[in-house]
């Protein structure tokens, strides 16, 4: 798939979203942070949604949580998958 990465700044998600669009996006996902610690995220389907948002109340950095497993270096596969366009 295709993945650009735009860092936000301060502009509105109705002015993100216009972009995308006019550039042809299919899907735009907002990470929302406070102080650095990650506290939602907005996921949109362009151009006509569905649009989701989640809270992020319990995020923890894999660094800080014990016995985690290693890390491969593999590259995942990624599947395409089909949405319905039904929300503004």
């Amino acid at each position: 798939p295709n993945i650009a990465y735009y860092k936000r700044g301060q502009y509105e998600l109705k002015r993100i979203v216009k972009y995308a669009t006019n550039k042809g996006f299919t899907d735009i996902i907002v990470v929302r942070e406070d102080h650095k610690l990650l506290t939602g995220l907005v996921h949109c389907h362009l151009p006509d949604g569905p649009t989701a948002e989640y809270r992020l109340t319990s995020y923890v950095p894999s660094g800080r949580i014990r016995n985690r497993g290693k890390s491969t270096s593999h590259t995942p596969e990624v599947s395409s998958c089909t949405s319905v366009r039904s929300c503004p």
